[in-house]
């Protein structure tokens, strides 16, 4: 089934209205704006101070989407999806923390470096076709301005 937008074509409106309603309580046109607003533009996701230390993070939803912003080892700022590459598990539960010895999912404990690459699969043995080496997590781009951190999707 083909799906319109309710952007293709302007309300009728009354002459005593000057915005439809449903820009505000539509669940369509919110999907719409967080796919093509939201997700596509930077977004201030916390100030570098809120990461002082190698391993700190944030973690925060963009466009409801799962990120964890952190401060790599070599003090550089890395923002991640915040989800296993494994079954997609949530990586860190607190908004903010430190993993100094890295991120480690809780559902079948593969561990990260602070850089995003692998350091460990639990019994490796059992996942045929994965690589310490080839496995890391999906990174989502992240800038740093006048001591701001930053995220986009684009």
């Amino acid at each position: 089934m083909d799906h319109v937008s309710p952007w293709a074509t302007a309300p009728n409106l009354p002459s005593t209205h000057y915005v439809d309603n449903r820009i505000y309580t539509d669940p369509v046109i919110f999907e719409e704006e967080r796919e093509k607003i939201l997700a596509a533009t930077w977004r201030l996701v916390c100030h570098e101070s809120e990461l002082p230390e190698p391993g700190d993070y944030r973690a925060k939803e963009i466009a409801g989407v799962p990120v964890v912003i952190l401060r790599s080892e070599d003090r550089s700022i890395m923002a991640f999806f915040n989800v296993c590459p494994h079954r997609g598990a949530r990586l860190v539960r607190d908004e903010r923390g430190n993993a100094k010895k890295g991120l480690q999912c809780l559902y079948h404990l593969w561990t990260f470096a602070l850089d995003g690459k692998c350091t460990s699969i639990t019994r490796s043995k059992g996942y045929d076709g994965c690589s310490l080496k080839k496995t890391t997590l999906d990174c989502a781009l992240s800038e740093r301005k006048s001591s701001a951190a930053w995220c986009s999707f684009a």
